[in-house]
């Protein structure tokens, strides 16, 4: 009787973990979505172009100027500080949406 109360109280923590995690997933997916968001507002990009190795600056040709507004929309929209030697290194689609996840995180 023991042994199964054990196992009942492990499961019920495995299962408190897993929902944990779905939560945080959709975390993650809801600040893609907003960010990505922002980009094709903001910057009149589409949804196709924002792949995570796409450079703002050389592949989507977004000026310094465009990258400030963008970063600026962010920490507006999340409520977030972006130090500029941060934001100098978010270069990439995928670097804005890590950055902006850990930071929610």
């Amino acid at each position: 009787m023991k042994e199964a109360t054990i196992n009942m109280q492990e499961a019920k923590a495995n299962m408190k973990v897993a929902k944990i995690n779905r939560q945080v997933a959709n975390c993650k997916d809801d600040i893609e979505f907003i960010v990505k968001d922002i980009m094709m507002y903001k910057l009149g990009l589409e949804e196709s172009q924002l792949i995570d190795s796409a450079d703002l600056q050389d592949d989507l040709g977004i000026d310094s100027l465009d990258v400030l507004e963008l970063h600026s929309e962010i920490e507006k929209q999340f409520n977030i500080k972006i130090p500029d030697e941060e934001a100098e290194r978010m270069n990439t689609v995928g670097k804005v949406l890590r950055c902006v996840q850990m930071k929610m995180s």
